[in-house]
Parts: C-alpha cells; sequence; structure tokens
C-alpha cells in the first residue's frame, strides 16, 4: 500500500507540477515502456518466458489474436484516460476512482462471467471498498458546499463593507 500511495502521489506531482508541460501522451508512453521492465524480469522468474515455445501455437489462433489487440487498445486508452484524470483531480479522488472501478470490473465478472466469492475476505473487501468510496465522495462534496458558502458569504461581507 505505501509504494502505491506514494506512487500515485509522486505521479500526481509530476504531472501538475515539474511535467506539466509534456503530453499525456509521452507520459503514458513512459510509465508503460518503463513498466516492461519489470514484466520481463518477473515473467522470466516465474518461468512463462521459458515456455513460449510450448505454447506458440496458440499465439496464432485469431480470437486469441484478435482479444489481444482489443485488450491492447483498451489499456492505452484506460492509461491514457487515467493520467489525463490525474491531471485534474487528486491523489486522493485518482485512488476512489480507481478502487469503485476495480469494484465494477468485479461485479461486472460476477454477473457476466458466473465468477464466485465464496471467501468472507473477499466479500468484506467488497463492501468495504464500497463503503469508502462513497463516504470520501460525500464527505468531498460536504466540503465542497462548505467552501462555497464560505465564498458566497466572503462576497456578501465585502459588498456590505464597500457600500
Amino acid at each position: 500500500m505505501v509504494i502505491a500511495v506514494s506512487d500515485r502521489v509522486i505521479q500526481r506531482r509530476l504531472l501538475t507540477d515539474q511535467c506539466k508541460c509534456i503530453p499525456t501522451t509521452v507520459c503514458s508512453l513512459l510509465n508503460n515502456g518503463f513498466a516492461t521492465i519489470p514484466t520481463l524480469m518477473m515473467a522470466g522468474f516465474a518461468g512463462e518466458i521459458s515456455s513460449i515455445p510450448e505454447k506458440a501455437e496458440l499465439w496464432k489462433d485469431p480470437a486469441a489474436l484478435t482479444v489481444l489487440v482489443i485488450s491492447g487498445f483498451v489499456g492505452m486508452g484506460v492509461g491514457y484516460f487515467g493520467m489525463e484524470t490525474q491531471r485534474d483531480v487528486s491523489a486522493t479522488s485518482f485512488f476512489v476512482l480507481q478502487n469503485a472501478s476495480k469494484v465494477g470490473v468485479v461485479f461486472l465478472g460476477i454477473i457476466i462471467f458466473g465468477d464466485s466469492i465464496k471467501s468472507a475476505g473477499a466479500n468484506i473487501g467488497l463492501l468495504m471498498s464500497l463503503v469508502g468510496s462513497s463516504v470520501y465522495g460525500h464527505a468531498a462534496n460536504q466540503l465542497k458546499a462548505q467552501e462555497a458558502l464560505e465564498k458566497q458569504k466572503l462576497v456578501k461581507d465585502t459588498l456590505k463593507a464597500t457600500a
């Protein structure tokens, strides 16, 4: 969790401060390009790379290639719009948005693919994520409303003072 939070906070700072003039497309390419290095290392440690010749026939299946290409485009879109979103919202809001999307993916898996969640821990985790996102969203909305009221009061006080 510490690594994930640090990563998001650093990305947010870079996207809004030091690197704000870099186009989002370049940021997405850099982010995904550097991510391939540890991914390939993990695949090597897990023995996935050595099994490539055995599974070469699977890569020739048109259905598998189609799904792979579609998945790649969806992944690029998620990465690009994720960077754009991160430029505009706080790191905390981005975490809540990310968690909400993951919960949505889990629910779609359950509804469409019939995935089962028999673990009590998984059910509690999903519930905690939904409740936490809702509570944060409610608190953020209340804070915005309070700030708007304070601004209105300040404007009224300023108008009274100048009148």
